[in-house]
């Protein structure tokens, strides 16, 4: 349904993009070049369908949300079910029916922690975890503004040109 008058040309770049994973490629490219000889009024159109895809991604997120929130509450009753049937079976004990069987398991959970006034390099080498060495991104980016980074390092830049779509009376925030 084409709810935004989109013209048949821009649903066409719609799927063009679809099937070539987002890449422009010439084929769109020339597509493109053919919509605007049209005029610049084609770009509202393409601007409205813009705000519609935004809005959709707005509404899917809230949706995430509420079915994660959905989830944690059902994930909540089941543990209050469970410690409820776990007072029940340790005097029933095991019970059997047709389509299943209730029973109790014990088990352990342990949490270690170093005793006050111990370092860590005090404690053999058998019981710690040396975690893997990263690089600093924050340190380099910075480096690179100064011209000063590592022979070792070598930096691709990639370089996008993002669209922005500011409605009537509404400002640019700062870093848009």
């Amino acid at each position: 349904m084409n709810v935004f008058g989109l013209s048949k040309e821009w649903l066409a770049v719609d799927v063009m993009l679809e099937e070539s994973c987002g890449e422009i490629n010439e084929a769109i490219k020339a597509h493109m070049e053919t919509l605007l000889e049209s005029g610049k009024e084609i770009l509202e159109f393409a601007g409205f369908y813009r705000l519609h895809l935004e809005r959709q991604a707005e509404v899917i997120k809230e949706r995430r949300a509420s079915l994660g929130a959905a989830a944690e509450i059902i994930k909540k009753k089941h543990d209050r079910l469970d410690d409820a049937l776990a007072v029940a079976l340790a005097k029933a004990g095991k019970q059997k029916f047709p389509e299943f069987t209730l029973s109790t398991a014990k088990r352990e959970s342990v949490a270690f922690a170093m005793k006050p006034g111990v370092e860590v390099y005090e404690i053999p080498l058998q019981f710690q975890k040396i975690a893997r060495p990263e690089l600093d991104l924050p340190a380099l980016k910075e480096a690179r503004k100064n011209n000063s980074l590592p022979d070792q390092v070598d930096c691709v830049t990639l370089e996008k040109i993002g669209v922005r779509l500011r409605m009537v009376g509404q400002k640019f925030e700062e870093g848009e």
